[in-house]
């Protein structure tokens, strides 16, 4: 290949960076494997799978018209490359632990595309890029406790809509009794997969229809709240079935398989957040625009616009 040629290939960053992703990709393979195998066989992972898809997605969106100004830049993206593959030595050689891998294939990916696209391309595509991180699978010790706390929840407001509904219940723990059914809230019943698959929804939505960095954080922080009602409404929804109707309700597919139909409670009550906030911000830029100056009056100038 000649240098004219090589020079050539090299000026076109999408085929330096493509190739460097499949090689990046052919590297880190082991881990990449072992996380597909995670995604399918642990539902509590089963959201990941999504996330790469996602991401392309918003990326699409976000960068529909051009990346601006693009050009490499080594300066910037070969050292955040550098510390991906320092993480992914970290995790070969010492800890195994996939989610150190999976981090860093996250920075190699990132470092890739500043190198080959620079700092301000980086700046107009940083969300579906950043988004990337949440392939990362959450460790064990940080998933039991989230687990623990959606099961706590979850008992506690089947308890009050049991009461709510006028049915006699004794709770012990995790356990609730009523009439005929004793039924136990399971970390398998936490509803941590629809929890989990809300929080990514809400992050896209966050993104695609709010502008603030407030109304985006609290409508992540609704998560919890709307999950572990949901969660709550199955629970007492398939409990008054096994106990007024038929038992078999407590066995059957409503039970094991009815997590998608109780799913879109979850989003039904993340809809009107998400409009309330929206709503929130339109006021608070509609003031900004009626009070646009915030120091002090100088020289007899107004301080707001009529």
């Amino acid at each position: 290949m000649t240098p004219a040629r090589i020079s050539a290939i090299l000026r076109n960053r999408q085929i330096v960076f493509w190739l460097c992703g499949a090689l990046i990709c052919v590297i880190f393979w082991t881990a990449l494997r072992a996380l597909i195998t995670l995604s399918i066989g642990d539902e509590r992972y089963s959201y990941i799978l999504a996330i790469p898809f996602l991401s392309a997605g918003l990326f699409y969106l976000e960068t529909r018209h051009g990346l601006k100004e693009t050009g490499y830049n080594l300066r910037t993206g070969a050292p955040v490359t550098l510390g991906g593959l320092g993480l992914f030595m970290v995790f070969k050689t010492w800890s195994g632990n996939l989610s150190i891998a999976i981090a860093g294939f996250v920075l190699v990916w990132i470092g890739l595309f500043i190198s080959c696209y620079g700092t301000t391309a980086f700046r107009s595509a940083r969300f579906p890029l950043l988004m990337l991180f949440l392939i990362v699978p959450i460790p064990d010790f940080i998933l039991d406790k989230m687990v623990a706390a959606l099961q706590a929840g979850s008992a506690d407001v089947s308890y009050g809509l049991f009461h709510l509904a006028g049915v006699p219940v004794f709770r012990h723990g995790a356990m609730l009794s009523v009439p005929g059914v004793d039924v136990e809230i399971a970390p398998q019943c936490s509803g941590i997969r629809s929890t989990m698959a809300l929080f990514v929804s809400s992050v896209v939505l966050g993104e695609v229809l709010l502008t603030s960095g407030w109304g985006k954080f609290l409508l992540v922080l609704f998560v919890g709240p709307i999950g572990i009602l949901r969660n709550a409404i199955r629970i007492v929804t398939v409990t008054l079935l096994g106990a007024y109707v038929n038992k078999d309700f407590l066995f059957g597919n409503v039970h094991h398989r009815g997590g998608p139909v109780f799913a879109v409670i979850g989003f039904a009550l993340l809809i009107p957040i998400v409009s309330l906030l929206r709503s929130c911000e339109r006021r608070m830029s509609s003031r900004r625009g009626l009070f646009p100056r915030t120091g002090p009056v100088r020289g007899g100038e107004a301080g707001f616009v009529e």
